[in-house]
Formats: C-alpha cells, structure tokens, sequence
C-alpha cells in the first residue's frame, strides 16, 4: 500500500521496494483506487524508486519510508502531509486478511514510541505496509505504517527531519510538483538549495528506473 503525496509521487514503506539488505524489488507499478478486479484509473508505471540507506542496506525499522516517483499522474489528486502532532488518525489500505484488492479503514489514538516510532491499536494486516498514518479524517498523512504485532501495530512518524529528507527527494527528482503541506509546512527552499544546488543525496539510495546500481551516499536520514 502507499499514498500519493503529489501527483506522481507515492510515499510507502521502505521494506515495501527494498529488502533492508542492499537489493530491491522489481515490480512498484501502482494502481489508484483499486477495487477488487477493478481499476478505476489503470496501472501506473514506476520510474524510480528512493529510501534511506539505513534502512536499504541494515534493516533499520526507525528509517523504513520510500519514495516512488511514477512515469504518469493516475488522476491529479494527492493527499496532503506533514509533521505529526497528535490525537486521532486512520489507516486505510489493502490488508491480506480481507477479499482480494478491498480498501479498508480504522481509526483510533496514535501515540508516540521514541524519536522515531508511532505506535497504536488501530487494526491492520500483511499488506497494509506503507499505508499512510492520516489526521483529519485521512487528509494529511503524519506517518507510515511498517509493523504489527499481537500487543500493537507501529509505524515510522513523520518528524521534522523526514519532511525535510522527503522534500528533498521531491525536489530533487521533480517528475511532479511538490504535494501540499499544512500548517506545519517547512522552509522549502532551504531544502532544494541542499538537495538540488548542491547536486547531493544525502541519507538515501536511489534506483534509478530498473537499473540494479544503486547511487546516492552513505548517510542516514
């Protein structure tokens, strides 16, 4: 599962197009809205795919988000982001547990877990990795869903620094225009002068296309 954050960029999980120890996966087309055996708006083509390297080459849980940037706008809408504040939010996505290809939905209390981790008892399952963590009523995504368990299910928390980091992705690879932010919205051009001026990557690895090279810097997020 993942959301689209701009026309053409879906924010998901790490763990979702890497294994967390140096190799990714093939297949991150994505499909809009899909209903069972319905697509409403096709299957849309990848062309690159980002994460941090903390979590494309160690498996750290704490760095486990990604950015797939799509050859094509399936529809033009996206959902807002940016930093997580609090009180209740939803997840909506594809969970394995359910008839093939059905979205579904649960709220509930999000709470912290660390500097990096939320954590919470709202019901998910295996295929909803990815799944955006959402406030007001699923319009802003705080977080990324990336864990379960008997006792709780967690994700990595949208701070500062990762909306600094995704921004950055944005803007450096600018297939799409950036996706709205809210009110916690970040300096943006101080972020493009890093990212883009200064022709760096830093604190991700990219995989441009299908290629299996993978370049960008050894720097966490």
């Amino acid at each position: 599962t993942g959301t689209l954050i701009s026309p053409k960029h879906v924010l998901t999980a790490g763990h979702c197009v890497s294994n967390g120890a140096g190799s990714w996966y093939a297949n991150l087309n994505f499909s809009a809205a899909q209903n069972g055996s319905s697509y409403p708006y096709g299957t849309t083509n990848w062309s690159r795919v980002t994460t941090t390297t903390a979590w494309h080459r160690e498996s750290n849980f704490d760095y486990d988000f990604a950015l797939i940037t799509l050859a094509s706008a399936p529809h033009g809408g996206h959902a807002g982001w940016g930093v997580y504040s609090g009180g209740t939010h939803h997840i909506a996505g594809y969970p394995g547990d359910k008839p093939f290809g059905t979205m579904w939905q649960h709220s509930g209390t999000v709470s912290t877990s660390g500097a990096y981790r939320l954590c919470y008892a709202i019901d998910t399952a295996g295929g909803q990795s990815g799944s955006g963590i959402a406030s007001d009523n699923g319009v802003y995504v705080r977080g990324v869903h990336t864990t379960g368990s008997a006792g709780q299910n967690c994700g990595t928390r949208m701070t500062t620094a990762v909306r600094e980091l995704i921004q950055g992705w944005l803007a450096t690879y600018p297939d799409a225009i950036a996706g709205r932010m809210d009110d916690h919205g970040t300096a943006y051009c101080k972020v493009r002068r890093f990212f883009v001026c200064g022709s760096q990557c830093a604190g991700c690895s990219v995989q441009p296309g299908r290629a299996a090279a993978v370049s960008g810097r050894a720097a966490r997020a």
